[in-house]
């Protein structure tokens, strides 16, 4: 009988997902519109997934069941709170429960007890790398007057570098995922072609200008460079460590006489990439966190709900965005300290689960490395709400369900270290 590959729908899920915001980048469809597809895909999905774990169902053990129902009944509590205190319960949040509950037992528990082959998780990287070299190539057409423009520009908002999403944070975030696919191709196999390709997917994340996914890719490699440390220092002559050390000194010094002859590259540093001015501003992130913690004081043990708590955010604190910029943040708000402390354990197991599977010592540090990047940009997005969408989904399954798959897989025999 042919293996199940769970590793196939995955990819049919995030492909599947692909197509409303794609629809919403380039057509720029109605949000109406945009928001009925996100439901019919989320469907299929789910059918779909529903379908793949079938087999593994029956292995559901009572304490999950157990776990389901409490967090079920204390969502309940959470919506009567809301009603004697607003008067009025917010359907979305209904419907949250219910898709937050079944994604986090089809993606999280019931995945998690599926196993793959290396081979089949090197396949599944290709596939994410496929997709990310066709964004770049329409990211290249869509935008070339702007791209060859670049130096021109006043400010990072002048320009949306952003291929086929709605916006340059989206893109850059999954450059961000194929680029981290990428770096599993290249451990497994050093190819120049996928050196190119990791170039590529770099250059494409820097000009959309995006901090969060600059500030990640910089904490990947930085991490990962960490971790492999002992090993590079190892393989490295006595010469080529002295030429690094003197390119990193070099480097410092020409990027100070710039910064001090060219008093105004940090200012256009500032502007382009780092953005300060916007910190306290009504859609700089200190506001939101701030509304956010106010919120979540309404009921600081269970939370107010997703939805409920952006709907206060919006009318009672006159802001125009719909999501607080921050995991932890929407965490407490949508589910209070008892979420919180559900999301850490989370991070906890997949993380126990790495450093105790058999995984060869490559695949053990990028996916430590993406773990930690995960959880750095997280502070300042929404990564996950284990609910409805895109972005929900692709970081559902890339930062949680691979990692908790590929705990199940064993190719420390094949590793040439």
């Amino acid at each position: 009988m042919k293996k199940n590959n769970i590793l196939n729908y995955l990819f049919i899920c995030i492909v599947i997902n692909l197509i409303p915001i794609t629809l919403l980048g380039i057509f720029e469809i109605q949000n109406k519109i945009y928001s009925v597809l996100v439901i019919i895909m989320y469907m299929i999905q789910t059918l779909i997934m529903f379908w793949a774990v079938k087999p593994k169902i029956k292995e559901t053990s009572k304490k999950i069941i157990v776990i389901f129902i409490a967090f079920f009944i204390l969502q309940v509590i959470v919506q009567i709170f809301n009603y004697i205190k607003w008067s009025r319960i917010e359907i979305k949040d209904i419907a949250n429960i219910f898709s937050c509950l079944a994604n986090i037992y089809i993606f999280v528990y019931l995945c998690s007890k599926f196993e793959i082959t290396k081979e089949e998780f090197i396949d599944f990287m290709k596939k994410i790398v496929i997709i990310g070299i066709i964004s770049c190539i329409y990211n290249v057409i869509a935008n070339w007057n702007d791209i060859i423009n670049i130096v021109n520009i006043k400010e990072s908002y002048d320009v949306s570098i952003s291929s086929f999403f709605p916006n340059r944070n989206q893109y850059a975030i999954f450059m961000l995922i194929c680029i981290i696919a990428n770096l599993y191709i290249i451990a497994n196999k050093v190819s120049k072609k996928y050196i190119a390709i990791q170039i590529l997917f770099i250059i494409s994340i820097i000009l959309t200008m995006s901090r969060n996914a600059i500030l990640g890719l910089a904490i990947l490699y930085g991490v990962y460079l960490c971790l492999n440390f002992k090993n590079i220092n190892s393989k490295l002559t006595k010469k080529q460590k002295i030429i690094i050390v003197a390119s990193v000194i070099l480097f410092i010094i020409i990027a100070t006489i710039l910064l001090i002859k060219i008093p105004d590259l940090m200012k256009n540093i500032n502007k382009l990439f780092i953005r300060t001015y916007t910190v306290n501003t009504e859609s700089g992130r200190l506001a939101l966190w701030i509304n956010g913690f106010n919120i979540f004081k309404d009921n600081p043990i269970l939370g107010v709900g997703r939805f409920t708590g952006v709907n206060i955010n919006m009318n009672e604190y006159n802001s125009p965005l719909d999501q607080f910029h921050n995991i932890y943040v929407e965490t407490l708000v949508s589910y209070g300290i008892v979420g919180l402390i559900g999301l850490i354990y989370l991070f906890y197991i997949i993380i126990k689960k790495i450093l105790n599977s058999k995984l060869g010592n490559a695949e053990k540090k990028i996916m430590l490395s993406s773990i930690i990047v995960f959880l750095a940009i997280s502070c300042f997005e929404t990564t996950t709400r284990f609910s409805i969408g895109y972005a929900d989904t692709i970081s559902m399954i890339y930062f949680f369900t691979i990692p908790l798959i590929c705990a199940n897989m064993n190719s420390k025999e094949e590793e040439n270290e």
